[in-house]
């Protein structure tokens, strides 16, 4: 948390930058949304992926994963 929160405040610092969120549930992520949104006003949220929950994934998963991040074009992941 120490990382995240000091990652965010600089990027909120420096202002404009994108972030992009790869996991957890589409709750917990518009969660995340709007709490980014409240905290660090002039970071861009890029968005979010909520891939399914299992042990592996196939190719064209992760490539599907791999191009909604490329379109987000964040600056952190």
């Amino acid at each position: 948390m120490d990382i995240f929160s000091a990652l965010h405040s600089k990027a909120n610092e420096l202002g404009g930058l994108g972030v992009f969120f790869l996991g957890s549930t589409p709750d917990c992520l518009e969660e995340i949304r709007v709490r980014m949104e409240r905290d660090y006003p002039k970071i861009r949220f890029a968005g979010s992926y909520p891939p399914p929950f299992k042990q592996d994934y196939t190719g064209d998963e992760l490539d599907a994963m791999i191009a909604v991040i490329n379109q987000a074009r964040p600056d952190i992941l």
